[in-house]
């Protein structure tokens, strides 16, 4: 039959499919920091609308197109603007603008000039994260773009030569989807070395996980993440005991108002007996009452991940021992992926004596000392610690939110105005309220909690129980005593490892062997 020129259900066609393909670029957004929420969500409606009104035509004038235009640009600037880097307003603009071609198309003329702006969403999408899911997304979309790139083709050239050529055929698409994925080899080998994610820049987000630095002033909601940290496994196949589940990294000292990081100097090198261990407590050098636990660390760290109670270590290889009692593994030295310790069901005192860095403040804020004095009511020692502890508990609440800009001094500001925060925020406000009322005191961080297996006898810790609390110094016959001023429902807990959470490590271990083994 002769070709009688383009069906008018052909053009609804092409702006259902770019409707489609619209959304289907947006997809990553929601998961990664580069867009906030407000952009990414109009342009997923624009693109919906695309998608199930094909048949209507919007075509607004030029003065239209002009206001939309400075709308789009005072929406971007009223989110931050270059205030938190050039790529991420740039991404608003590009998204927005983008959507407003994208319902403005009418024929497959249109739909050429939107398709460039729409690939740029899709590589704006693709570069934000290099996460293992990813992976799976990056290969659909290719077949995809070449579904598209055909299609539009085909039907360009059949307006040009007035006889209907089909559509692209499926081992068309599937043949130039894998070409495409053998160049785009040499691509997530680079991409990732340049720093991820590549253009979302300082972001409003951040996940959960050990640091060997606090910044209370840093803003930015919490995502909770599931990536295995470490594990936990007796040796003599019985259940663990439920101290064990807090693990310590070492205390961290203050170096300016609200920021923490862990000493750097005065390590000593660690000494070993005849059978390879190390003592924590050079006065307790007896495994009576200890039991042997098997550490696996997935995460590298510059520390040894111990529960409390440990007494000994048998680790293969050179350690230092800082001030605050952690045990560090020489820089570039790769760590082991496991050790032992030996561990005893209690707490046990001891630690060097308080130094000047436990007591030090860079300076002194007159409304905290009021405030942490009103508090212990002439309390000393461990009982104004108990006093605070408890204080911090019951009146403050626990939140993973963003809560605004802390100021100069995040603690008076979390005490004074937020009143609600997440860990760090609590270990931080009860150390600086303690050194106030001259109580040595000290933060200290690791992990809290963990999913236990069927048995009992093995605990995975992930890094959404990763924790930071107090270390109080009690006296020479005391020494160092631990205090948690943060709420119950902050604290990481023993769970039991049922199947949503083993599904969920799993996954998370999937996503660590495609950081570290392939990336």
């Amino acid at each position: 039959a002769a070709f009688g020129g383009v069906p008018p259900e052909a053009a609804r066609s092409h702006r259902r499919m770019l409707g489609a393909l619209f959304l289907w670029c947006l997809v990553p957004l929601p998961f990664v920091y580069i867009l906030m929420p407000a952009f990414w969500f109009t342009a997923a409606l624009v693109g919906l609308w695309r998608l199930v009104q094909a048949e209507k035509v919007w075509k607004p004038g030029a003065w239209i197109q002009n206001g939309i235009g400075l709308v789009v640009l005072a929406a971007a600037i009223a989110a931050g603007g270059l205030a938190v880097g050039p790529l991420r307003p740039l991404g608003h603009l590009l998204v927005l603008l983008t959507a407003a071609r994208v319902a403005m198309v009418d024929d497959l003329r249109d739909v050429r000039r939107a398709l460039p702006a729409v690939f740029l969403v899709w590589v704006v999408s693709v570069v934000s994260s290099f996460h293992v899911t990813l992976l799976l997304y990056f290969v659909a979309s290719i077949g995809v773009w070449w579904f598209v790139g055909m299609r539009v083709l085909l039907d360009g050239l059949s307006e040009d030569v007035g006889d209907d050529l089909g559509r692209p055929r499926l081992r068309h698409v599937v043949a130039a989807t894998l070409v495409s994925l053998i160049l785009a080899v040499p691509l997530f080998v680079l991409l990732p070395r340049l720093g991820s994610p590549v253009l979302a820049g300082p972001s409003f987000g951040r996940s959960s996980g050990f640091s060997t630095s606090v910044h209370l002033s840093r803003r930015g909601s919490i995502q909770e993440s599931s990536e295995q940290a470490l594990s936990l496994r007796s040796t003599d196949g019985r259940e663990l005991e439920s101290l064990w589940a807090r693990v310590r990294a070492t205390g961290f000292h203050m170096v300016m108002p609200g920021s923490w990081t862990y000493i750097k100097t005065g390590l000593e090198a660690v000494e070993r007996d005849g059978n390879g261990r190390i003592w924590l407590d050079p006065e307790v050098r007896s495994l009576d009452g200890a039991r042997a636990i098997e550490i696996r660390q997935w995460v590298r760290q510059r520390f040894l991940f111990l529960p409390e109670g440990t007494v000994a270590v048998e680790f293969p290889g050179p350690l230092f021992r800082d001030p605050a009692g952690g045990l560090r593994v020489p820089r570039g030295r790769p760590l082991p992926t496991s050790f032992l310790v030996w561990a005893r069901d209690e707490p046990l005192p001891g630690g060097r004596p308080p130094e000047a860095r436990d007591t030090y403040l860079p300076r002194r804020n007159p409304a905290i000392a009021d405030y942490a004095r009103s508090v212990v009511g002439g309390r000393r020692g461990l009982a104004a610690a108990a006093r605070i502890e408890s204080h911090l508990r019951t009146e403050f609440e626990y939140s993973l939110e963003d809560g605004g800009r802390p100021g100069r001094d995040p603690v008076a500001w979390f005490l004074f105005e937020r009143r609600s925060g997440h860990c760090e925020y609590f270990a931080g406000a009860m150390v600086e309220m303690l050194r106030h009322v001259d109580v040595p005191a000290r933060l200290v961080s690791g992990y809290s909690g963990g999913y236990l297996s069927a048995d009992g006898d093995e605990l995975i810790v992930r890094e959404a129980n990763a924790h930071t609390w107090v270390e109080v110094w009690g006296g020479d016959d005391r020494g160092w005593q631990t205090f948690d001023p943060t709420p119950a429902v902050g604290v990481g807990a023993i769970q039991p490892m049922e199947a949503f959470a083993k599904l969920l490590t799993w996954l998370a271990n999937v996503e660590v062997f495609f950081d570290r083994s392939i990336l």
